[in-house]
């Protein structure tokens, strides 16, 4: 769920569009729970080559902030955020440094293949390799 919309290159050639556009999603998000109480998505129309809008769009930003502050989800949501990009890293690293090792990037492209040729599905075809991995340097 998104917390503030900007319908972007509005021009008088497709301003009645874009108003069509932006009603359209407003009808949209009536039925849809909000993600943080208290708040109603913005949906706001603007040109950001012609700097049309973006003040409407910061305001709702720093709305949203405050009130994300106030209630104290603030800095809940970014520590959660902080955790889930530490761990993407560590897999990304990981990944790295086993397709660097020779042995490692053998298997991991015959599991890879593996999976796209649906030998077995992608998940088994992931825990295979690493358990693999993982095994001959454990201890």
């Amino acid at each position: 769920m998104v917390d503030v919309i900007f319908i972007n290159k509005v021009d008088q050639d497709n301003l009645q569009k874009a108003k069509n556009t932006r009603l359209e999603l407003k009808r949209a998000l009536d039925f849809i729970p909000p993600k943080e109480k208290g708040w109603k998505v913005p949906v706001l129309l603007g040109s950001a080559l012609n700097n049309e809008g973006l003040g409407d769009v910061y305001k709702s930003i720093d709305e949203f902030i405050r009130l994300k502050k106030k209630t104290g989800r603030f800095e809940a949501v970014r520590t959660q955020q902080s955790e889930k990009r530490f761990d993407y890293w560590v897999q990304e690293y990981i990944l790295s440094m086993m397709k660097k090792n020779e042995t490692a990037e053998e298997a991991y492209i015959q599991h890879k293949k593996n999976a796209s040729a649906m030998v077995s599905n992608p998940s088994t075809e992931a825990k295979l390799f690493v358990e693999k991995f993982l095994s001959k340097h454990s201890d």
